[in-house]
């Protein structure tokens, strides 16, 4: 039979296999308030306030083969386990960090897509430094979700979205698509229209596919410096956790629990993590995305915009003093600010290997003064040159912008 439609090809044009009927494949999908979890021995429904085991026969449709997790499920009466430890000591067993991580693992757990609010999840370092070393657990968060969903990584160090093929690791059955440890300058916004539009993929020899917004990948990054971007269109699109660094290279969750996570488990200890999970779906599928204490998440942001050592020499990290005159709100020179700066960063002064002009050092301390305050800066040119003062909200509000 191989051998006879191997040599008559003819049958495989496209005359010919038009004549053949199409079949409608009907694919079980999350809606938004149903959620499905797919085992070898039951699919499993999940809505606001039950857990339902269901048999395949009953389903009422088709599910993709790499949806199914490879192992039983049963429902127990625990949910503690290792890593539901981990979540907490990575949320500093802070209980409003720990809801906020949780309805974020239901969220990239939830197949459905709300076209309104969708963003991207990032996830960050709490502790501050220009030269990170990581080890806090993001890998680890994501493989949980590896156990439950298809997810695919892509190396955020190497990627370029100029590439070809950029992502022909993904395919129309990919659940969760991951960018792994991207570098310093990524460029978020080259994402808007993957997270908000849907995907299209391009494989070497092959007609390139859209995928729709609502089939489409959710969308996570793990990083260990901040995403730069601001604005109502950066905002919309990004859902940000700090780490706390319970964990590093000389403590790891190996030396607190004994094994590996995921690797030496027993079926009990898997049966409590697939509860956990489901309890983080649920939860998010009552309360949505619970929003997160940060610790640094703002500081984080202005080295985004600006650079460490701006951060540095304004105070905003241990063993730096600010200018008081310029913390107290009062009129300062720009060209004042600049030279101290430049003074303590010689590397930052003109003609220097990181030079940087005083336009955009003036940039640094409007950026700098929203920050502190959350309104723009009073700003103004005498005979002297130009001046900059930091002034509160209050007072916008109260006297609008004062005479000095």
């Amino acid at each position: 039979m191989y051998n006879y439609f191997a040599e008559q090809t003819k049958y495989f044009r496209e005359e010919f296999l038009t004549l053949l009927d199409s079949i409608e494949v009907f694919f079980i999908e999350d809606t938004k308030n149903e959620s499905y979890i797919y085992y070898k021995n039951c699919a499993v429904k999940v809505t606001n306030n039950e857990v339902v085991p269901i048999d395949y026969i009953d389903l009422g449709g088709y599910v993709w083969k790499d949806h199914v997790i490879d192992r039983d499920f049963k429902e127990c009466e625990s949910i503690e386990c290792d890593y539901k430890q981990f979540i907490s000591n990575i949320c500093a067993t802070d209980e409003r960090r720990i809801e906020s991580t949780e309805s974020t693992i239901g969220y990239l757990m939830h197949g459905y897509k709300n076209l309104s609010y969708c963003p991207a999840v990032i996830l960050n370092d709490e502790v501050i430094s220009d030269n990170p070393e990581g080890g806090t657990g993001k890998g680890l968060f994501m493989n949980a979700l590896q156990h439950m969903k298809k997810l695919v990584v892509i190396d955020g160090k190497g990627f370029d979205f100029q590439k070809s093929f950029a992502y022909q690791l993904v395919s129309a059955d990919t659940q969760i698509l991951c960018f792994d440890d991207v570098k310093k300058h990524f460029d978020f916004e080259r994402l808007f229209s993957v997270i908000t539009e849907g995907l299209t993929l391009e494989k070497k020899n092959k007609d390139a596919i859209k995928i729709p917004f609502k089939k489409s990948p959710k969308v996570a990054i793990t990083t260990n410096y901040a995403i730069k971007g601001k604005g109502n269109s950066f905002e919309r699109r990004k859902w940000e956790l700090e780490l706390n660094q319970y964990y590093n290279k000389s403590f790891t969750p190996y030396d607190e629990f004994g094994k590996l996570m995921f690797g030496e488990w027993t079926d009990d200890e898997w049966c409590s993590f697939d509860n956990y999970m489901i309890y983080c779906l649920q939860y998010y599928m009552n309360k949505g995305l619970v929003k997160s204490s940060f610790v640094n998440l703002k500081i984080r942001q202005l080295s985004a915009e600006t650079c460490h050592e701006f951060i540095e020499w304004v105070g905003l990290l241990d063993g730096k003093t600010p200018n008081e005159d310029f913390e107290k709100g009062f009129k300062i020179y720009k060209q004042d600010l600049y030279l101290d700066f430049i003074s303590d960063n010689p590397d930052f002064a003109p003609k220097a290997k990181m030079t940087v002009s005083r336009t955009k050092f003036y940039q640094w301390l409007n950026s700098y003064a929203v920050f502190k305050t959350g309104v723009k800066p009073d700003e103004g040119k005498d005979h002297i040159g130009k001046w900059i003062r930091i002034r509160s909200k209050h007072e916008l509000e109260t006297n609008g912008k004062l005479e000095i």
